[in-house]
Order: structure tokens, then sequence, then C-alpha cells
């Protein structure tokens, strides 16, 4: 049994009140005579220095509670009782008294205790937790995080006798909960968990006497997953319908397990510039958002989108604990023919003399980088007697000869051409 710490005179002044001499029996019989020792419900425990030299070890006394041995605590209430115990060794004759010698050798005394009772007067007070804020974690990350308790107060929360030491306790899923005992100078525990792993926390003071105050209220705390490895994706684009393209995104990423599996595949393309040409985050942009449920293709394609634009495509996966990763990357769509049908407009300056000017193809017309020019074409009496191509928006023909008549223009590029505008005649 391990000795206990305290003043040496006090304790052999005791002994020699109850010792006998068969070293075991003391005065008062079972309640052993040692109601002076208690007072204002707090039991004060003669102790004794275990000593380095072999032959200076004595008997001690130890004071037990629920059968718990409580050495030179304070606060108990209710019942006790007070155990005398021998050394557990002793040599020379001056131990003789305590312990038996045979030659001088070492021999173990007898391990020999007789229990008393003892009142200790009413029950101690437990400690209490006036700081009833919510517990904090810090130092997240998919290896564990760490657990800060409240501050206690400690003129309202010792109870009977100081706060020793408090238990944080973990309640994971299937009921399993673990128990820790922390140091009281230490504000916060550590807590090592796998990643995903969801589990309750809540603690409570422990005071010297080994008093309990109330749990606090159970706390929710998830350790994170990891982000998925081998994250890729790939976007490209086609055009086989005039004026737009289709955009195609094709993703993929390391498999996860357990409550980090990924269950859901989120995909958004955001254009991020405005008509494909002005490279302004304004105006009328294109989005598209598609939900996918794993397993999935891990493709995702958008008709209809602008060519000759900037998008930025958004990969979000969803864990199965609703932790989210994304990854993106931007694109710029393929560029192609230009897109629309000028209006034309006529203007008669005289015989034979005429002006025509149509709507100039904006940005979102062109499709391309590429300088746009306009051919136009007129025919007279069915047959073709003008075609050529301008930079501007307009031109002006003389010398048309008489009769029937009919103007078109269209857009053209080293892509390909618009249709060709409503002919005017």
């Amino acid at each position: 049994m391990t000795p206990l710490v305290g003043p040496v005179v006090l304790l052999l002044s005791l002994l020699s009140l109850f010792h006998t001499a068969d070293c075991f029996s003391l005065p008062g019989g079972g309640e052993c005579g040692l109601s002076g020792l208690t007072y204002g419900g707090r039991l004060h425990v003669p102790e004794l220095v275990r000593s380095t030299n072999q032959w200076d070890r004595r008997k001690i006394f130890v004071f037990q509670k629920n059968g718990r041995d409580r050495f030179g605590m304070r606060g108990f209430g209710g019942r006790g009782r007070i155990v005398v115990t021998r050394s557990e060794s002793c040599h020379d004759a001056q131990s003789a008294e305590f312990c038996p010698m045979e030659e001088n050798e070492p021999v173990p005394c007898m391990d020999t205790s007789i229990p008393c009772s003892i009142d200790l007067g009413p029950p101690a007070q437990p400690p209490q937790y006036t700081d009833r804020s919510p517990l904090r974690a810090s130092n997240v990350s998919p290896g564990g995080l760490t657990i800060s308790r409240p501050v206690w107060n400690e003129t309202e929360d010792t109870g009977t006798g100081r706060v020793d030491s408090w238990i944080c306790s973990i309640l994971q899923e299937g009921g399993v909960v673990q128990n820790s005992t922390v140091e009281g100078t230490k504000h916060s525990h550590d807590i090592n968990l796998p990643p995903g792993t969801t589990f309750s926390v809540r603690v409570a003071l422990i005071s010297e006497g080994g008093e309990l105050s109330p749990f606090t209220d159970w706390q929710s705390f998830t350790i994170p997953c990891e982000a998925p490895d081998e994250q890729t994706l790939r976007l490209n684009s086609t055009s086989k319908h005039k004026g737009s393209v289709k955009l195609i995104a094709n993703w993929n990423y390391a498999p996860q397990s357990g409550p980090c599996a990924v269950v859901t595949e989120t995909v958004h393309f955001m254009q991020l510039d405005k008509d494909g040409c002005s490279r302004e985050q304004s105006g009328d942009l294109r989005n598209d958002s598609s939900v996918f449920e794993v397993p999935s293709k891990r493709e995702m394609k958008s008709k209809g989108q602008n060519a000759n634009s900037n998008f930025e495509v958004t990969v979000t996966l969803i864990t199965l604990t609703g932790q989210s990763f994304s990854f993106s990357r931007q694109y710029r769509t393929m560029m192609i023919a230009p897109y629309g049908i000028p209006v034309v407009r006529r203007e008669v300056l005289g015989r034979g003399r005429k002006s025509f000017s149509w709507t100039e193809f904006q940005c979102g017309q062109r499709n391309s980088d590429e300088d746009i020019e306009y051919e136009y074409e007129m025919e007279v009496k069915g047959d073709v007697w003008r075609n050529d191509t301008v930079v501007e928006p307009s031109v002006l023909l003389e010398s048309i000869p008489k009769g029937m008549w009919t103007f078109r223009v269209r857009a053209v590029t080293s892509l390909g051409h618009s249709e060709w505008g409503e002919a005017s005649n």
C-alpha cells in the first residue's frame, strides 16, 4: 500500500497511543477511538514520509471510503474506515516491535490491517459548473481536434473541497463511452479519432475528495475527412449547331470509404465574360449546374453555351458526413463562325445609285476574335451583278442597271459565315 507524505512526529505520537504488544489492536474497538481526528466534516489523516532508509519504515494510517483508498483527501461525508498497516519489510532490532526478526535477514511483515469505522460528518458538497458556455473545438484536422472546457469559478465551483481534475467523456456511435481524466491545471484535451467520426463530448469537475459535478450537456463534433486524392478535371467544347457550343466536363478522383465516402457530385458552369467578348464579369452571364448521385459517369455536357467565352467549371464532392470538397478549372470555349441575320436598310440616292446599310454584328454574334467582314450580293434580272466584301456595315452602289434587283448580306470570317440576311428588292 502506498505510504503517505506528511509529518512524522504526529504519526508517531498517534501510533504510541494505539500500539499494543500485538501491533494490531486499537483502543475503542471497532470505532478505533479516532473521532478526534475529524472536525467540520473534514478528515485529517496522519501521514508519514516513506524513507529511503529501509530501517525507518513504520506503520501508517490509511483512510478508506467506498472501497477506495483516500490518501490525505478532505471533504468526505458519510461513513468511512481507518486502516492500520505494517511496513512491508524490517531488518534490525530497532524494528523488532513491529516486525519479527530472523538472523538479521529481511522478513516480510504480515500484511494485516484492522478496519475501524469513523463518522465523517455531513456529506460533502460536489463541485458545480457555473459557466455553462459551450465547449470549444480547435486544431481541427483529419487527425483529430482539441476540446477546451469552460473556466471554472474558484469560489463558486469548488463545492466542499478544491477542484482537482476534470473528466472528458466521449460518446461515439453505438453508445460507446470513453472517459479521460485530465489534470485540473489543463484547460484542454486532445481527441484523436478516425476521419469522418461524429461523436459527442461532455465534461464534469472532480473535487479533491473524489466528488463529481453534474456533467455539461452533450455537444456533437465531427472529425473532418481528408480531401479525395487524384482530382482531375478535363474540359473541351464542340459545336454541331450554328451559333453555340457544347461544353463538356470530365472529372475523376480516388474513392474513399466509410463516412468519408463521396455520395453526391455537383458540377457548376459559370461564364466569366459578357457575350463572349467584353471580358467583363457583368451582364447576362450563363450558368448551368447539375447534381449527380454516386456512382456516376463523371461527365457533364452543357449545351447552348457561348462560343469564344471564358468559363469556370467547379466540381463539388459531398461526403456521407455532409462535408464538401471542390476543385475547378477555367476554360475558353472554341471559336466558331459568326451567327445571325443582318437587317438591311436601303436608301435611294438617285437613278442607278443606291446606299445599303445593315446591323453590325455584336460580340456575341462574332463567336471569335477574328476580324469580321461582310459579304454582299446584288442580283439584277436574276443574274449576279455585284458580289464583294467590305469591313464597314454599309456600301454605296452606283451605275446599277435597270431592272428588278435584290440585295442581301452576311457576316464572314475564316471560320465560316452567317446566314444571308433577308433580301431587299
